[in-house]
């Protein structure tokens, strides 16, 4: 009977230290779980601020684009500018 009741305790010691290596195990997967929640979070934040960047980035394409333009148009007039000053001073002259 006593090696019975051994038996029976070494089972039951076996079967505790099995539920505290369960109740370890699951601590751990929530950690793992919250990191893993915590980087697709980060990811989000990173994602929506890079769209954001890309649409300012857009944006100032387009003005940079118009700059470029206006600029061109105003280097145009100033050349006219120029010949028509030239022309002016030949036939004053």
């Amino acid at each position: 009977m006593s090696l019975h009741t051994d038996d029976l305790e070494s089972t039951a010691n076996e079967v505790s230290g099995l539920r505290n290596d369960l109740a370890e195990l699951k601590k751990q997967l929530s950690e793992k779980t919250q990191e893993v929640l915590d980087e697709e979070h980060t990811i989000n934040v990173l994602t929506s601020g890079n769209e954001h960047l890309g649409q300012e980035n857009s944006i100032l394409e387009t003005k940079n684009m118009a700059l470029e333009s206006e600029t061109a148009l105003l280097k145009q007039r100033m050349v006219e500018m120029e010949v028509c000053d030239i022309n002016t001073f030949n036939y004053s002259t």
